[in-house]
Formats: C-alpha cells, sequence, structure tokens
C-alpha cells in the first residue's frame, strides 16, 4: 500500500511537469477570434481568451480531480487540511490562477475534512473513554479562526501572485518539516530498545540491587504488591469522587458544548447573510464594499470576541467544578490559565487569518502548541480536524458568495472529496491499526509536500522568467 501511494504521488509530478507550463493566466492571453487562438483549458469568450468553465470536463480536468483528491483524502487523514498540497496541481494541470486555485481548494479541503470528521467523531480515548475531540479547545479556537478568515478571503483576492506563492513556499516547507520532525520521532520510539539500555548502566543496577541476594524475590515481590495495592486504592477513590461528574465527561457529544458551538454557527450565518458580498445581495440591502459593508465585518469580531469570553469563562468553570470534586485532568487535557486562553486567542486569530488567504486549515499553526502541552498525537489530531471544518466553511461561504467558485464547482469538488477522504480515513486507520505501522501515512504526507514543493518551486521560477510584470501586480477587491 506504501509503495503505491509513494508511485501514485511521483506519477503526480511528472504528469504536472509534462503538462505544457501554464499560461494560465486571463491578463496574459490577449484577444481571440476562436478557441484555437488561447491555450490549453482556455476557451475565446466575447474576444477574449477566458479559462472554461469546468462541465464538460475535459482530460486535464479528471486528471487533476484524481489527483488533487487522492492528495487531499491523505492530508486529512493525517489530521492536516492543507490547500497548499493541492495547489499546484490545480494551477499546472488545470491552468487556473493562482486565485483561482486557491478558491477551489477551500471546497476540495472541506469536503475531505467533512468525510474525515465523520471518521473521528464517534471515537473515543482508549484509556478514559472520553471523547478523543477536546471539545473545549474547539470552544476556544472557534471564534478566533471565524474572525480571521474573512479578512484571509481578501488578502487572498487582492495580493499579487509573488506573495500568495512565497507564502504557499514556506507554509509548504514549514509543514514538510513538521510532519519530518513528527515521522522521525515516531520511527525513533517505535524502535525497541535493547534489553541492556532499558535495565540502566551497571552501576544503576548494583546501586538498586538489595543488600541481601537471598531476599531479592521477596523484596520485589512484596514491593510490587504494594505498589499494586495503592494503585487501585487511589483508583477507587478517585472513581467515587468523580460521580456524576465523570459520566457526562464521557459523552460523545456533550450537550451543552454542542449548544455553544450552535451559537458560534448561528452568529456566523447571520452576520454573513447580513453583511452580503458581490454576488450575494445583503437580506438588509447593505451595498458590496460600503461603509455598512465593512462595518459589519468590525460587527463580527465583536461578537466572535465576546463568545470567546464566554466560551473561556464557561472552561474554567467546567474544569473548577471538576478540580472540586477531586478530578484530575487526562494526559489530553489541558489546564488553561489567562495566559494560556489569550495565547489560544492570538494563535486562532492568526490561523484563521491564513486559512482565508492561503486554504490552510489552521492545524499546523495551532497543532505544535497543543502537543507541547501535553496533548497525544491521536488526541490532536481529532482536535484540529474538528475545527478544520470550521475554517473551510467560513472560507468557501465567503468566496461563493464573492463569485470565486461556482455552485456546480462546490458540488463536484465538495461532494468527491466528501466521500474519497470519508473512504480513505476508515481504510487507513483500520490498516495502521491491524498492520501497526504507524509511520505510512506520515511518510506519503512527507514525500507528497516534497512533491508539491518542487512543483511550486518550479511555478515560481518560471513565472518569474516569464511574467514579472504580472508576478508583481495587485489586485482590487471591490471591482
Amino acid at each position: 500500500m506504501k509503495k503505491i501511494g509513494i508511485l501514485f504521488l511521483c506519477y503526480s509530478l511528472v504528469a504536472g511537469l509534462e503538462v505544457n507550463a501554464p499560461e494560465a493566466y486571463e491578463s496574459l492571453l490577449g484577444n481571440c477570434s476562436s478557441n484555437s487562438d488561447c491555450s490549453i483549458q482556455y476557451v475565446c469568450t466575447e474576444g477574449t481568451c477566458a479559462h472554461k468553465e469546468l462541465f464538460p470536463l475535459s482530460s486535464l480536468d479528471i486528471l487533476f480531480t484524481v489527483i488533487a483528491t487522492f492528495v487531499n483524502g491523505l492530508g486529512t487523514a493525517g489530521g492536516v487540511g492543507e490547500g497548499a498540497l493541492i495547489i499546484p496541481y490545480l494551477i499546472l494541470i488545470g491552468k487556473y490562477t493562482i486565485t483561482k486555485a486557491t478558491s477551489l481548494a477551500y471546497a476540495i479541503v472541506f469536503g475531505g475534512v467533512v468525510g474525515n470528521l465523520l471518521n473521528i467523531i464517534w471515537v473515543s480515548n482508549e484509556k478514559d473513554q472520553k471523547p478523543l475531540i477536546n471539545y473545549d479547545i474547539n470552544l476556544l479556537v472557534i471564534p478566533g479562526l471565524l474572525i480571521g478568515v474573512p479578512f484571509g478571503v481578501v488578502l487572498h483576492t487582492v495580493l499579487s501572485p509573488s506573495i500568495i506563492y512565497g507564502l504557499i513556499l514556506k507554509i509548504l516547507v514549514f509543514f514538510i518539516f513538521k510532519i519530518g520532525v513528527r515521522l522521525y520521532k515516531a520511527r525513533k520510539e517505535s524502535q525497541p530498545q535493547s534489553p541492556v539500555l532499558q535495565m540502566g548502566s551497571p552501576e544503576e543496577i548494583e546501586a538498586l540491587a538489595p543488600a541481601n541476594p537471598q531476599n531479592e524475590i521477596s523484596v520485589i515481590k512484596e514491593s510490587y504488591a504494594e505498589e499494586d495495592t495503592l494503585e487501585k486504592e487511589e483508583k477507587v477513590k478517585r472513581t467515587l469522587e468523580q460521580g456524576q461528574q465523570d459520566d457526562k465527561s464521557r459523552d460523545l457529544f456533550p450537550a451543552e458544548k454542542y449548544q455553544e458551538i450552535f451559537f458560534i454557527v448561528l452568529a456566523l450565518v447571520a452576520t454573513t447573510f447580513l453583511k452580503g458580498s458581490k454576488n450575494f445581495e445583503s437580506i438588509v440591502g447593505i451595498g458590496f464594499c460600503s461603509v455598512g459593508y465593512w462595518s459589519m465585518d468590525v460587527v463580527n469580531v465583536v461578537i466572535m470576541s465576546l463568545l470567546f469570553l464566554r466560551n473561556s469563562s464557561l472552561v474554567k468553570k467546567w474544569q473548577n467544578q471538576r478540580e472540586s470534586q477531586g478530578y484530575s485532568l487526562s494526559a489530553d487535557e489541558i489546564k488553561f490559565d489567562n495566559k494560556k486562553l489569550l495565547l489560544i486567542f492570538a494563535l486562532s486569530v492568526f490561523a484563521g487569518l491564513m486559512g482565508g488567504t492561503l486554504s490552510i486549515g489552521g492545524a499546523l499553526i495551532l497543532a505544535p502548541f497543543l502537543l507541547n502541552w501535553g496533548m497525544s498525537p491521536k488526541a490532536v489530531v481529532a482536535t484540529t480536524g474538528f475545527f478544520i471544518v470550521f475554517t473551510m466553511f467560513s472560507s468557501t461561504v465567503e468566496t461563493m458568495m464573492y463569485g470565486q467558485i461556482g455552485s456546480s464547482e462546490f458540488v463536484w469538488f465538495a461532494l468527491i472529496n466528501f466521500v474519497f477522504s470519508f473512504a480513505t480515513s476508515r481504510i487507513l486507520h483500520q490498516y495502521v491499526q491491524k498492520s501497526k505501522k504507524e509511520n505510512i501515512i506520515l511518510l506519503v504526507l512527507v514525500i507528497g509536500g516534497l512533491i508539491s514543493l518542487c512543483m511550486m518551486v518550479y511555478l515560481t521560477f518560471d513565472l518569474f522568467s516569464t511574467s514579472y510584470t504580472y508576478m508583481k501586480t495587485f489586485s482590487s477587491f471591490c471591482v
């Protein structure tokens, strides 16, 4: 299975580079009198070459759909919703501009993360049977993400291609480094230690040896029996103290927390419909790019900030209640203080900004901090897989309302990636569980990241040498 994945990724690199180098930029193609005057994937529309509609599908449309869906499926199964992995294929094979490719990546990643979510949402922690998803983290992260996303969508529209290409290159390098480090640590931990290393040095063994060798076995037995008894007593005491509170914490779908998430979604939908956009009229008549339009972004910041403060208060309240009942935090739970809450909010806003600009879910920005705070990799993957859905949903809605994604494009890419990612996530995790080869997904992700990086480097140098003016040109959001 590993060889199949690697071969497919290598083929995708060859396919991307073999297709004629793109002149996938409407502003560079000039006037035309027929389709033959335009480059591949472009048609003559009112005397100007423009990218063809998605339907009817061409051979290149099918090719980049298959490759992008495969790469996205691996990414979502590995806990990262990264549009940066698939954008190069949309540009090189699909012949889209960087702005259009990023917009389509929103729909692709959104469909994938929803499919993956349907697998992880039912999973509980093997140690304490609590949800693997940390809903407290999501209540704190989602409001910040939804503050940053609308501003990121504006930046992805107005920034020059050179800046977008540069940011994507940095994200890919960061992605490869982080996943590579995880792969290295995972492989190192999976290697069995020799008995000598596990026992320690000769001096340490001698120091631990009992004074009377004849009583060695009895001393060890007594020691283990005493530790086992104390551990059992402590476990029974903790179970009695936690009582009903512990039963509630094991609900896979905690009602009080989903209620708060519903309030966040309701606020997002309300501000979105009140604000309107270029291709979607506001329900209260606010004009596109008017003072009222931009004021709604300020209103969104205020509402989401208030929801974050509310959720922070609730999370600390629930935490204090558990501690007062003698409940000790599990390995995948985080003790929150004001400093940590402020850091989470700042990181979430930044992650949302980058998510709207580059079609990334925010996992790469937030996951390292969650790991450093003691969460297990499995819990981090499940937790980030939940909030990525909100990042991609908000980004997709914003771009659809602006007219950068058509309804047919959204249905095509989101539906295919939903089905494929759902199946891929389930198959890969079952395969890993049976084979105990937990490094396969990480290895394929690293190789996929390297291939995407090679393609982006090629594109960047090619466009700077042939279309320098285009690469430095900024666009207007309000036109």
